[in-house]
Formats: structure tokens, C-alpha cells, sequence
């Protein structure tokens, strides 16, 4: 009797193998797109809540006066903000400590929807044959149980990983503020030309350095959809998948930000005629203007969802299939 052996892991997906395949689930799945939208708002409208928080904690009223400074006076202006703040007192720092409960709050709400939203989008590539799609239906596997299963097994893991993000983050927010200084000291140093080239010459890579944070970032989300993905793993191989694949990764990316980029321009032929229209009649119908820029905020706010559901699905196609099976 022969011993069984276990099957060979799936062929590696082409990059248009893998577009095929994610648009499929997002097809089989497309009511993801509607949490999506309703990720948007909630954790938005959390998020500028948190904003508030200080401002009411501390009154309106005494918040105008930060427009007494006058900028001609001759007087330190951050000596000026630092007497504000001290005027302020207790509760702007309590109102501090409530904006960063509110904050926390909504990442804990983003990391909720994120890991439903990988996670059903991970089952249906899982539960379809592997290779190139046949049949979209194959990938069928959304539901609100579902949907919230997989939000509440997977919030932590996505919670810590934009964490991680934000770090990352932070670090190339100081990279660039390093090259901005460098500038202005070279601009007093040597002259503009030198604050030219420290300028351009730090900005090439900054703007390089933020696609592949990006693309890691996304390749990184979708791997922690996986069954016993965990964010340092998640981390390595979104970097060693966008290493090794990157032909893959740069089409589907070319490929998203045309059709980004063609649907903008079509929304902006649509919406402007009726943005601008609102604007003239501001004045005297305040509620219109207000009903149109809300339809128009709505709108991209659908649109971005299908784009970002279809790039979260390839990358989810991409990322499987050259995982260890």
C-alpha cells in the first residue's frame, strides 16, 4: 500500500490570470462593495468626531481666541500658541485624551470591516479551483454572517498591521520633512539652486519609496485574509511577493490607476455641471447645495469602493497563489 502524498500547490498565477480571478470574486462578492461604503462613512464620520472632541471639551467661545494673534506684531508665534494652550488648561487636555479614545475607536471599526472584507474575499478565492476562472459563481461565498465571522475572528491582527502601516507611515512623513529642512538649509547655505536639487533630488525617491509602501501595503492586507496569516508573515511576504512578482504587481497596478483615472474624469464631466450649479445657487437654496455635494461625495465614495474592492480581490488572487499551500 502506497503512502498518499499531498497535492502539488497551484501553478502561479499570471498578472492577468490574477486580474481574471479577482474579478471574478468581486462579481460572486459584489456586495462587498456596499460594506466598503459603509466602511467609508462610519469610520469617517468617527474620525471626524474625534476632531470635535477638544473644541467642545473646551467651548467654542475660547477657541476664538487663536484669532487674536496678529502674524504682523512681531511676536513668537509659538510662544503665543504654547500661552493658548496653557490658558486652555485641563480640559483641552482632556479633550485631547478623548479624541484619541474616539480615534482608537474607529481604527478598532476600520480593523473590524477590513478583516471581514479580506476575509470573504479570501474563502471565495479559496473555495473556487485554482487556476484561471471558470465559472464566477465558484467564488460565492459572501454573507453578513460571513461578512462579520471573519470581521471579529480577524480584528486584532488588522488592527496591529495599520498600526504597523502608520509607523511606516511616520517614518517616510519624516524622511520627507528631512528633505524640506534640507532644502531650506541649502537654499541659505549655497542658493536656490542647491535647495533645487536637495528638493528634486529627495522627492524622486520619497515618491518611489510611497508606491512601494503602497503596493507592500496592499499585497501585506490581503495575506492576512489567509488562514494562519499573522502580521509579521503577512508583512515578509507582501514585501517577497512584490519582489518576486513585481511585473504582476506594476500591470495591476497600471491597470487600476487607468481605470481610476478614466472614471474620475468621466464622474468630473458628470458632477460638474452640477456642482458648479449648486455653487450659483448657494446663496438662496443652501439645502440644494448642500443635497448635491453630499450625491457628489456619495458617488465617489461607490466608485472608489468598486475600484478598491477589485484591487483588494486581484491582490487576494495574487497573493494565494503564491503562498506555501
Amino acid at each position: 500500500m502506497t503512502a498518499a502524498h499531498p497535492p502539488p500547490p497551484a501553478a502561479k498565477l499570471s498578472g492577468w490570470d490574477a486580474i481574471r480571478r479577482g474579478l471574478a470574486n468581486l462579481r460572486a462578492n459584489w456586495q462587498l462593495v456596499l460594506m466598503y461604503f459603509a466602511q467609508t462613512l462610519v469610520v469617517t464620520v468617527v474620525t471626524v468626531a474625534g476632531f470635535l472632541v477638544p473644541l467642545f471639551a473646551v467651548g467654542l467661545e475660547r477657541w476664538d481666541d487663536l484669532g487674536d494673534w496678529d502674524p504682523t506684531s512681531g511676536a513668537d508665534p509659538w510662544t503665543e500658541v504654547l500661552a493658548l494652550l496653557a490658558e486652555l488648561g485641563a480640559p483641552f487636555v482632556l479633550g485631547l485624551v478623548g479624541a484619541a479614545v474616539v480615534w482608537f475607536v474607529a481604527l478598532v471599526l476600520l480593523s473590524w470591516f477590513q478583516g471581514g472584507f479580506y476575509g470573504v474575499l479570501a474563502g471565495g478565492d479559496r473555495q473556487a479551483i485554482p487556476g484561471r476562472p471558470s465559472d464566477w459563481r465558484a467564488f460565492r461565498t459572501f454573507s453578513l454572517t460571513n461578512y462579520a465571522g471573519w470581521g471579529s475572528r480577524f480584528l486584532w491582527r488588522y488592527f496591529w498591521f495599520w498600526n504597523l502601516f502608520g509607523l511606516v507611515l511616520l517614518v517616510w512623513v519624516l524622511l520627507a520633512l528631512g528633505v524640506v529642512f534640507g532644502a531650506i538649509w541649502g537654499a541659505d547655505r549655497y542658493g536656490e539652486a542647491a535647495a533645487v536639487g536637495i528638493g528634486c533630488g529627495g522627492a524622486l525617491p520619497l515618491f518611489f519609496l510611497v508606491v512601494v509602501v503602497s503596493l507592500w501595503a496592499g499585497l501585506a492586507a490581503a495575506h492576512l485574509g489567509q488562514e494562519g496569516s499573522r502580521v509579521g508573515l503577512a508583512a515578509r511576504d507582501g514585501m517577497r511577493v512584490l519582489g518576486e512578482r513585481l511585473g504582476a504587481v506594476l500591470l495591476i497596478f497600471l491597470l487600476y490607476f487607468v481605470v481610476g483615472f478614466t472614471l474620475s474624469i468621466l464622474m468630473s464631466l458628470v458632477l460638474l455641471p452640477l456642482t458648479v450649479g449648486a455653487t450659483f445657487l448657494m446663496q438662496e437654496h443652501m439645502a440644494l447645495y448642500v443635497a448635491v455635494q453630499a450625491v457628489s461625495y456619495l458617488v465617489q465614495i461607490a466608485v472608489s469602493g468598486v475600484l478598491a474592492t477589485g484591487l483588494a480581490a486581484v491582490f487576494v488572487a495574487l497573493v494565494r497563489s503564491e503562498a506555501p499551500r
